[in-house]
C-alpha cells in the first residue's frame, strides 16, 4: 500500500515537471523568436 501511494505521488510528480518543462519551454521559445525577430525588423 504504501509502495503504491509513493509510485502514485512520483507519477505525479513527474507528470508536474513534464508540464511545467513544457511551459518554460514554450515561453522560452516564444520570447527567443520574438527577440529574433525584433532584431531582423531592426536591421
Amino acid at each position: 500500500m504504501y509502495l503504491h501511494q509513493m509510485s502514485l505521488r512520483r507519477s505525479n510528480l513527474y507528470r508536474f515537471l513534464r508540464l511545467f518543462f513544457k511551459k518554460f519551454l514554450k515561453d522560452s521559445i516564444l520570447r527567443k523568436s520574438s527577440q529574433v525577430k525584433n532584431d531582423f525588423l531592426q536591421k
